[in-house]
């Protein structure tokens, strides 16, 4: 419990959801125990930011407390996934750039509308 309690002290960004996600993990000590030396609290709060992210419409998210409690004892109790370490990259003459879009050319100005 102190290295949670620390981690939360360390935190500079989300401090309010911080201290009730940490606030959750405590009461629900028990279940994560086994895993909080594996994992920090700023990783947990960037998974579930992910997780709400992954579920937004229209970049918008909107999560039950509930859930987002769930997730959090979630991330301690699963086992992280292996990602491979080699990272397979295009030869150099086989990239294409991309032309970049410039968004004002598809923007219509409402005050043009109104004549």
């Amino acid at each position: 419990m102190e290295k949670l309690k620390q981690e939360l002290e360390n935190i500079k960004n989300n401090k309010t959801m911080a201290k009730a996600v940490y606030t959750h993990l405590i009461e629900n000590y028990d279940q994560i125990s086994d895993h909080v030396q594996e994992k920090t609290l700023s990783g947990c709060i960037d998974y579930l930011f992910k997780k709400a992210k992954s579920q937004a419409k229209n970049n918008c998210a909107v999560v039950e407390d509930s859930k987002v409690y769930k997730w959090a004892v979630e991330y301690y109790t699963t086992e992280p996934k292996e990602e491979s370490k080699e990272r397979v990259e295009e030869p150099e003459e086989k990239r294409e750039e991309k032309p970049k879009e410039k968004s004002e050319e598809n923007q219509i100005s409402l005050f043009e509308m109104m004549g």
